[in-house]
């Protein structure tokens, strides 16, 4: 019999470029094992990634996730279709979409793409609580990579760009009031006049971070590149990648993509980042500057350690955190559900617990 899945999709800003593509190759997957499969996006996907993945058959909807009758919208969908699965993609918690998929006797995968709870509002943390009634499995899932993406890069044109030859240049693809712009700052004014910085990104503390930088007198080996379409070449320029965030907030991707580039990582001791850098790289204490600098300094020094780091690295991440690994594992959490045949829960003993949800 063939079976079927359900992707509900609340990404707004994420339905780009690399998400995009992953979507796309589950979707491959799983209709070469006969799985039908369709996706309720809470914005138009990219033009081409809707070509690709009607294509596959894939059933394509779009739904304004704020609405009102949003839930109730996604109920007659799920209770018309009966849905073996919905794979739940959520920026903030949504019960009520989940307690729709319930109703319909699916198997619900949540996977949280919000900060850790810790960062949340009451309100928003109690929506969470109540998400948990009707959730069968949640994913602990980091955001894949394409490995291809980082193959062939060597960095040359980034080095022309910023004029700085074969000197050392540390790169953070970061810059907001969280993800540690000034203790970065400040390690480097510990080093060698020769180190240089690049900052990736860009955010609302930017012009604060240039009066920080002038400050110290480092403004001319601080280069702030903005928003970056070629990030795989900065980091491909990279002697080292350094990804210290100031909270408790771990941003997971930024120490991935380093890792992913086989550069040396060194990430703040916070959230998920030392468990994702393992023993490929260099962990330091949250807003220590001097433990920073230290840090950078000693990765510079060796670079046959560093080179080392970013072989380490680089296999940690097509191991663990690439789009291949991303997807078997998917693919192998899909099978277990499939293969258990779990009867679904009766409509009627769902319907006392679902009231409690506002539709």
């Amino acid at each position: 019999m063939q079976r079927s899945i359900w992707f509900v999709l609340d990404l707004e800003s994420n339905t780009r470029g690399a998400f995009s593509e992953q979507l796309v190759a589950l979707a491959e997957r799983l209709r070469r094992e006969d799985a039908w499969v369709s996706m309720v996006f809470s914005a138009p996907p990219p033009a081409q990634s809707l070509e690709a993945l009607k294509s596959l058959e894939v059933d394509v909807r779009v739904l304004d996730f704020r609405s009102p009758r949003a839930a109730l919208i996604l109920l007659l969908w799920f209770r018309e279709y009966r849905p073996d699965v919905v794979h739940f993609h959520f920026l903030e918690p949504r019960p009520s979409f989940v307690a729709a998929a319930k109703l319909s006797g699916a198997t619900t995968l949540v996977q949280d793409h919000s900060p850790p709870s810790a960062t949340r509002a009451i309100a928003q943390r109690a929506r969470e609580l109540a998400l948990d009634w009707f959730v069968d499995t949640r994913l602990e899932v980091h955001d894949a990579v394409p490995l291809a993406r980082f193959e062939g890069r060597d960095g040359a044109g980034v080095r022309r760009e910023l004029g700085i030859g074969e000197q050392s240049l540390v790169v953070s693809v970061a810059l907001d009031e969280k993800k540690g712009g000034e203790t970065l700052l400040r390690a480097l004014a510990l080093l060698e006049p020769d180190v240089h910085l690049a900052i990736a990104g860009e955010g609302p503390v930017g012009l604060a971070l240039r009066a920080v930088a002038d400050r110290l007198g480092i403004a001319p080996r601080v280069h702030f590149l903005g928003a970056r379409g070629d990030l795989e070449d900065v980091l491909a320029a990279a002697s080292v990648v350094v990804v210290a965030p100031e909270s408790e907030v771990g941003f997971d991707n930024a120490a991935i993509q380093g890792m992913a580039a086989s550069r040396p990582v060194i990430v703040s001791r916070t959230g998920a980042l030392p468990t994702i850098l393992g023993e490929a790289g260099v962990v330091v204490p949250l807003r220590d500057p001097a433990s920073l600098g230290l840090a950078i300094r000693t990765v510079l020094s060796d670079p046959e350690q560093g080179a080392r780091l970013g072989k380490l690295g680089r296999k940690r991440v097509e191991e663990n955190y690439s789009s291949n690994a991303h997807l078997d594992f998917l693919m192998k959490t899909y099978r277990r559900i499939f293969l258990r045949g779990e009867p679904k829960p009766k409509l009627v003993e769902m319907l006392g617990l679902a009231r409690s949800c506002a539709l």
